[in-house]
């Protein structure tokens, strides 16, 4: 358990979700990022130069039933600061991946894929009986 005197600071996810009501996000909407990890979270802060310690399996007080992590960082000046500039680089982080095309609709990461997207939407369709737009007589 982190107490005042460990002289860390706990950065939840939810801090930075887009999709979160405000008691929970400490960021505004428009810095926010739609499902941010805990990994993200974590590269945020290293890029920042933080020294963050990712503790995954933890989970914010107020939503027990998800655990999604949690990141520790040292104390470095005041709470509200830090959150915002860690939100900031987090949402860079978030368009980097995306112009990568590395990002899902949640939020994670996706490994990297060459031409097998196709492939596979076609298996999908074929599967469910969809297989595109039939014609009207």
């Amino acid at each position: 358990m982190v107490t005042r005197d460990d002289d860390l600071y706990v950065l939840y996810p939810v801090y930075f979700d887009s999709k979160a009501s405000r008691p929970l996000r400490r960021v505004a909407r428009d810095v926010a990022v739609a499902g941010p990890t805990a990994d993200q979270v974590a590269k945020a802060c290293a890029r920042l130069r933080l020294k963050p310690v990712l503790e995954k399996g933890r989970h914010h007080p107020a939503r027990s039933h998800r655990s999604e992590g949690r990141v520790l960082v040292p104390v470095r000046g005041s709470k509200a600061v830090l959150v915002r500039q860690v939100a900031e680089e987090l949402s860079k982080l978030r368009a980097e991946l995306e112009a990568a095309g590395r990002t899902t609709r949640k939020g994670a990461e996706a490994p990297a894929t060459k031409g097998k997207a196709k492939g596979a939407a076609k298996k999908r369709a074929k599967a469910t009986g969809k297989q595109g737009r039939t014609k009207r007589s």
